[in-house]
């Protein structure tokens, strides 16, 4: 089950038309997958706190797709500090 619909994708990222929807879709894909594997779940639980981590990630994705940029790609400090306190059994 996907963190976040479609439509709530699109809205965080201001797109209005459905030219993009495939790439949005797998945006949304990647972002359940790297929530799930940094909780250490098989699938990440639908919460406020998942579901604004995941329109995070897909922003990030979406405006940084291309392989080399003038910026530098740096992991969303705000991602993992609405993530870190569901974490389990990752060890001391």
């Amino acid at each position: 089950m996907a963190l976040v619909t479609l439509t709530e994708a699109k809205a965080q990222l201001r797109v209005t038309n459905s030219l993009e929807d495939t790439l949005i879709g797998l945006y949304m894909d990647a972002a359940d997958e790297w929530i799930a594997s940094f909780l250490n779940v098989p699938q990440a639980p639908v919460l406020y706190r998942t579901k604004a981590a995941a329109l995070l990630i897909i922003h990030d994705l979406y405006e940084n797709r291309g392989a080399t940029g003038e910026k530098e790609f740096k992991p969303n400090p705000a991602v993992e500090s609405l993530l870190f306190p569901l974490r389990i059994n990752m060890g001391i």
